[in-house]
Formats: C-alpha cells, structure tokens, sequence
C-alpha cells in the first residue's frame, strides 16, 4: 500500500474526527461525500490505518511502525474490509454486501476495531444498499464503515440518514495551485492551471489530467466538438470513437472541456485575457479553435446536454452508452450559432 500524504485543504476535517476518536465519540458510520478528485479516498484510508493502529491513542497518524501498520501497508490486515465493484462491474451487488455481513459476524483478529470502507457507496445496488442498510442500523460491535461518494445523492435516503456527513468541497484555487505545483514539478504554471479548471478544481484530477496522454485526449475530445460544430465529421463517426473512452468519462470531460471554453470566451472579451475571476484565459490549439466556433448561446446549449448526458450516466443500469452518445453527438452536430456572419 503506498504512502497517504495528508492533503493541505482536509485539515479541518481531519482534527475534527481525530478530536472525536479521542474522546470516544466516532460515529459509527461516516459518508465522506464530496466531488471526485478531492482526496477523499485517501482521507478514508488514513482513517482506516489510524483506526487500526495499535499506538491510535498517542499518535495523530497511524504511527507506520506497530504490527498493524504493518500489515494494513502490505494491505494484508484482515480487519480491514473494502467493498468495490467487482471487475468488469459497475455496481456493488447484494451478494457483496452478504459476504461482507458474514465477515463482520466474525471476531476481530486484532482486538480493536473493524473498518469497512465501500468506494464508492453509491455503486450500491438498491438491494445492496437496502440489505447494507440492516447492518447500519445494528452494527455489530465496534466496526466503522467509510463510505466514500462521489454522488452521495444517488443513495437511499434512508442509508444517508445513519451516517455522519463529512462533506469534502473542492478546495481554494490557490491552495490547489500550490499543491499541484509540488505535485507535478516539472508541468507548467499555466498548463496545471489549465489542468484543475477541466478538473473542475480538484486537485488529484488535475494531476492526471497534467499527463501528456491525458491531455492529448482532452484535446482529441476538443476537436471532435470543433468538427461537430462545423460538420466535418457525422455524429456516429464521432460517438463511435467516444465509446472507447466510455460515456461516463466523455460526458464529464465534454462538459469540463465546454467550461474552460467559457472561461476563454470571456476572457477574450476583455483586455487583459483574463476572465472576471482574474484567471488566465490560456488556452492549447484544439481549445482556440473550438472557440472560435461558439457563441454565448450555443455554448451555454452543448453545456446544458453534455451536462444532462453525465449525470444521466450516473444511473447506468440498462443505459445503452452507444445511443446516448449518438444522441449527444447529434445534438452537438445540429446546434446554432446565433453569432452574426462575418464576426
């Protein structure tokens, strides 16, 4: 297991469950909810190390030395307990949420603590979630789950209501900005800035998106839209080449891609560059010429349906990716600019 450096912007969060774990007043249940790329798996899983730590009483980390410690960094610690989607999979199914109940029936190895992290908890089936629901209305002795959701929404009420939130929003920009600029040393200022605005401000997003493959791809996606707008490719060429990447990955950079041309679009209509939050309008090739092609008004209309097409990803039992990318293709194809000729 690698090592979980604390993030600079989830300080408050941190000491105010530390502060709760010292006065044996830890929920039982905790919903770490917040957009992806903010850390919020990485929060999870110092907690689950800390949890398990056999020094937890004098350390504010996991000490990194005790047997325990040990054994979660070799991800060997059998109280230790994560649910994901299976392979190939995009739900957690029932069958999971029994096999995990079973475990928890079982005495912990260690004495201590069992945690259960489920990442993320809304891939949860309704039955899943229904049946996971049982266990966190009687839990069995002293376990913590952690569940960690990207869209916290999408589970039951019901399941919401027995957790604690721990809500984890993007962070500050500047305070992004710095941490990448130690993240991804050898990136430029500009392209890392460019990086968190498709990343929608979270960080560890943006460090992927910092990759040169990462953003060949988002400047492939860019001049899809582009060749949409001006119609030199047709929507089921486009959307086929989309499908690879998968709908929920394309909707939401389609959607990222169409907020950073907003954010150029208004820059260039001032003098400086800049848009009205004094951030730089930098923009690659692909960018500038997709901008070229819009408007205010049909960007604000690509942006409303790739958005739609994203969070009607979210839902993906029975979704056929393949028409809902043509739909969405089509869509982009058929829109107007209302910009006068000549301009």
């Amino acid at each position: 297991m690698t090592d979980l450096p604390a993030l600079p912007w989830q300080a408050r969060q941190w000491d105010r469950l530390r502060a709760a774990l010292a006065a044996d007043r830890l929920a039982h249940a905790l919903l770490l909810r917040g957009p992806r790329g903010v850390g919020k798996g990485v929060f999870a899983r110092r907690l689950a190390r800390l949890l398990l730590c056999e020094a937890r009483p004098r350390e504010n980390e996991a000490c990194g030395r005790c047997r325990a410690c040990a054994l979660t960094a070799a991800g060997t610690h059998p109280d230790w307990l994560t649910v994901s989607p299976e392979p190939d999979r995009a739900t957690i199914g029932i069958a999971q949420i029994r096999d995990l109940i079973e475990q928890l029936g079982l005495t912990a190895h260690h004495g201590g603590y069992k945690v259960v992290l489920v990442d993320p908890a809304q891939a949860c089936t309704r039955e899943a979630a229904n049946t996971l629901l049982k266990t966190l209305e009687e839990p069995p002795g002293a376990v913590v789950f952690l569940l960690v959701a990207h869209q916290a929404a999408l589970l039951p009420a019901t399941v919401r209501s027995r957790c604690q939130s721990v809500t984890f929003p993007v962070p500050d920009r500047a305070e992004a900005l710095t941490w990448l600029a130690r993240a991804v040393p050898d990136v430029e200022p500009a392209a890392a800035e460019a990086a968190l605005d498709l990343a929608g401000g979270a960080p560890l997003d943006a460090v992927v998106l910092c990759a040169p493959e990462a953003r060949a791809r988002i400047d492939a996606l860019t001049e899809d839209l582009r060749a949409l707008l001006v119609r030199q490719r047709s929507a089921v060429d486009v959307a086929g080449g989309w499908q690879a990447l998968g709908a929920v990955q394309t909707t939401e950079r389609l959607t990222r891609v169409l907020q950073q041309a907003a954010r150029v679009l208004a820059g260039s209509a001032t003098p400086s560059g800049q848009n009205r939050d004094g951030q730089h309008a930098a923009a690659s090739s692909a960018m500038q010429a997709l901008v070229a092609e819009l408007d205010f008004e049909r960007l604000f209309e690509l942006h409303d349906a790739c958005r739609a097409a994203w969070r009607g990803c979210a839902l993906r039992q029975g979704l056929n990716e393949q028409l809902l990318l043509e739909q969405l293709a089509v869509t982009c194809r058929e829109s107007q600019s209302t910009r006068p000729a000549g301009r």
